[in-house]
């Protein structure tokens, strides 16, 4: 099997050994060089043809947004960004993934050598999931199509609420969908794997572009239609009923937990205390996160639906959804704004109570 050609685009020259010694400990990879600055990158490119680029944002001669827009444009190819940690690096971590970015990490100021490498697993990781879905990630660097102006508002049957589980792709996928939901829509939930110091960003440039109400997530806020909840990155957003109202709960992650927020956590608390008046909603990602969480949805009663692989960037998460058969719907993502509404004014019958062995399950994700 041939090697994934990686192309490090990064004017530090520590960061540029950094990334070469962490790439190179992996078989599967081999990093075919290093440029400077954007110029020299589009020499590299086409002399080595690279599989993935890493692309830091502050470059010289020609700042990684810029580069970025022009490659999706002449020469589309998988790109992982590198944002910094500040409050304008959340914001360019979002710009990043709108311009066409396969994904972004946060690239530390300083870091203790178990944190380097963990970012190195991390970046594997993806570099991996890009390259196995090369062709596919090209065919989804053109705008989704989108219905004509939002949807038209429908009334909610009572207490719906809606959860959303999302990772890779999953900041375009989430954008597709808000844009199309009315301002009276069902409360939302969205677990969107994400570093915690993109989330805050990633929470306002959504509200931006949607009728609905959004925002990052604080423990205790009430659940209230025409609001969508964002968790906080490394925690976890779940639900719980206080009084008459239903309530964002935000647990900190433990150490054996894999992903925070965890989808499953999310779906698991929608399934205990809504029942047959939740809505679970997979869309793009890698891995199995949300799979179990759904499957307690639909035992309960609830309505569940799973992007389709043809609009999916990375058919992992949905993938794993619809083969357990978790997922009531499989649909294309401009389809799902609509069923989320039509889930919403319909009634199920009550699921078995199969949902409550697998609940504990979920708890200790």
């Amino acid at each position: 099997m041939s090697k994934i050609r990686v192309l490090i685009v990064e004017d530090s020259v520590f960061m540029q050994r950094l990334l070469t010694d962490l790439l190179s400990q992996d078989p599967q990879i081999h990093v075919v060089g290093t440029a400077s600055d954007p110029h020299a990158a589009r020499t590299m490119i086409k002399q080595y043809q690279p599989h993935v680029l890493t692309l830091d944002i502050h470059m010289p001669r020609m700042n990684g947004f810029d580069f970025l827009e022009r490659l999706m444009r002449l020469k589309p190819m998988p790109v992982i960004m590198f944002a910094t940690f500040s409050a304008d690096g959340s914001y360019e971590a979002v710009r990043a993934l709108e311009l066409g970015a396969f994904d972004v990490m946060a690239k530390p100021i300083s870091a203790s050598t178990d944190q380097w490498s963990q970012l190195g697993l991390q970046l594997v990781m993806k570099i991996k999931a890009a390259a196995a879905g090369g062709a596919s990630f090209i065919d989804h660097l053109n705008p989704l199509k989108q219905k004509a102006g939002r949807l038209r508002s429908r009334t909610a049957h009572s207490q719906k609420i809606v959860a959303i589980g999302a990772s890779t792709g999953g900041v375009q996928a989430l954008q597709n969908v808000f844009r199309a939901l009315p301002a009276n829509s069902p409360p939302i939930l969205i677990a969107q794997h994400m570093p915690a110091e993109f989330t805050t960003s990633f929470a306002r440039r959504l509200n931006s572009t949607s009728a609905v109400a959004v925002r990052e997530a604080a423990d205790g806020d009430i659940i209230e239609p025409g609001n969508a909840y964002v968790a906080p990155g490394d925690q976890h957003l779940t639900i719980q009923a206080s009084g008459p109202d239903m309530v964002c709960k935000v647990v900190e992650r433990t150490k054996t937990c894999n992903y925070a927020p965890s989808v499953d956590r999310l779906f698991s608390s929608l399934a205990q205390n809504a029942r047959t008046k939740a809505i679970g909603v997979i869309l793009s990602g890698m891995g199995r996160d949300g799979t179990l969480g759904l499957q307690q949805i639909k035992d309960a009663g609830g309505f569940t639906i799973a992007q389709d692989e043809a609009s999916s960037l990375i058919y992992g998460m949905p993938k794993s959804a619809t083969e357990s058969g978790a997922a009531l719907q499989v649909a294309d993502i401009n389809a799902i704004p609509s069923l989320i509404l039509t889930g919403a004014t319909k009634k199920r019958r009550s699921g078995s109570d199969v949902a409550s062995s697998h609940l504990s399950k979920a708890q200790n994700l």
